[in-house]
C-alpha cells in the first residue's frame, strides 16, 4: 500500500509525531478463494488518512476497492453444448483505524534511545466493512449477489523514512483489503 504522510506544520525529527496528518494510498496482496484462471483482476488499493492523536497514537480513515472476472466454458450433454460461464467480484472496503507506534512508547517506558527519525513500528486495528458484489452468469442464467463482510483485525507495520519527507512502509496481518499491504509514505 501506498501511504502518503502529511503534516501542516514543519515536519520533526521523528518518523511519527503527535500532530501527524497521515494520509495513504497503497496496494495490498489480497486472499483469493476461487480457482481457475482470471481473465481480468485489479490490484487492491487503499486510500487512508490518520491524525497523531498522542505521541503513540493515530487513527483515522480508509476505503479500498478490488475486483476480478473470471471466464470458462463447460460443456453438458444436451444442447447448447458448450455453455459460456462468467463470474466477476468486486468490493468496496471502508472504515476506521487506529496505530499503537512503539518506539516513542519503548523510549520513553524504558529510557532507551531507539533511533525514531527514520524508522516507525506499529501496530495497527481495522473496523469496518466490505460491500461485495458478486455476479454469475450461466447460458442465459444471471445471478447478482450483494455481501457485507466485517472487518475487524489486528497488523502490523514498519514504515521507513529515507528523508524527513518520504519514506516506504510494509503491513502484514488482518488489513483492509488483504493479508499484506506495501507503500510510499510522505510527511509534510
Amino acid at each position: 500500500l501506498l501511504t502518503c504522510m502529511c503534516n501542516f506544520s514543519l515536519a520533526g525529527n521523528d518518523a511519527y509525531e503527535q500532530g501527524d496528518i497521515i494520509l495513504g494510498a497503497a496496494i495490498s496482496f489480497r486472499y483469493f478463494v476461487y480457482y481457475g484462471g482470471y481473465s481480468s483482476a485489479s490490484i487492491p488499493v487503499l486510500v487512508s488518512g490518520e491524525y497523531g492523536f498522542h505521541k503513540y497514537v493515530s487513527g483515522g480513515v480508509f476505503a479500498g476497492y478490488q475486483n476480478y472476472r473470471y471466464e470458462d466454458y463447460y460443456n453438458q450433454n444436451k444442447p447448447p453444448y458448450s455453455v459460456n460461464y462468467t463470474y466477476s467480484y468486486s468490493s468496496i472496503s471502508v472504515g476506521v483505524k487506529g496505530s499503537f507506534h512503539v518506539f516513542p512508547f519503548i523510549n520513553d517506558q524504558f529510557n532507551t534511545k531507539v533511533d525514531a527519525s527514520r524508522m516507525d513500528a506499529y501496530a495497527t486495528a481495522y473496523i469496518g466493512n466490505t460491500f461485495i458484489q458478486y455476479n454469475t452468469s450461466s447460458g442465459y442464467i444471471r445471478n447478482d449477489i450483494l455481501k457485507n463482510r466485517p472487518i475487524v483485525g489486528p497488523g502490523v507495520g514498519f514504515r521507513y523514512t529515507f528523508t524527513p519527507m518520504f519514506g516506504a512502509f510494509a503491513e502484514a496481518g488482518v488489513g483492509a483489503t488483504g493479508i499484506a499491504t506495501i507503500g510510499l509514505a510522505l510527511k509534510l
